[in-house]
């Protein structure tokens, strides 16, 4: 096995186990548009592990200290969005056992939205097949155990 193909399969054993794929809703403009962008999430208490994925993948490094926990222990997600979430799910693809589907979606969604990058504004059928991904992203991400979180805008779906 060559070295190159490692980071590879470690990275995608951390999206399949600790991670999260998702098509997400944000809004711009003092909330008169909304934004839907691909997010990619790995969840560990090990900051060293998000550091070496960091290094060669990019992305950001939050942290928090659960206020729940007895311990205070400190966890940290690693994010990846626009350009970072594409190519990280680009390279880790053919080593995803579970979120391969999510990451299918994903990388779907993102041809997609590069197609409508070239004109201003979206027909009303082009939101309708931005929203279908959101949802379809939303099943699969229920099916594996985990709530994508969040309501659809007013109007959607």
């Amino acid at each position: 096995m060559s070295p190159e193909l490692i980071p590879e399969m470690y990275a995608a054993g951390f999206i399949d186990g600790e991670g999260s794929i998702q098509i997400n809703p944000s809004k711009s403009g003092g909330g008169k548009r909304h934004y839907w962008g691909v997010t990619v999430q790995i969840s560990s208490n090990c900051r060293e592990v998000l550091d070496f994925l960091n290094l060669i993948y990019g992305g950001h490094i939050t942290s928090w200290v659960s206020k729940k926990s007895t311990q205070k222990k400190t966890s940290y997600n690693l994010r990846f969005y626009g350009g970072d979430a594409s190519n990280i799910l680009e390279k880790v693809i053919p080593y995803l056992i579970i979120k391969k589907e999510h990451a299918t979606m994903a990388l779907k969604f993102i041809e997609f939205k590069k197609r409508l990058t070239e004109r201003k504004g979206l027909t009303l059928d082009e939101i309708q097949i931005r929203n279908n991904f959101a949802f379809i992203m939303r099943i699969l991400n229920r099916k594996y155990g985990k709530s994508a979180g969040g309501d659809f805008p007013r109007g959607v779906l």
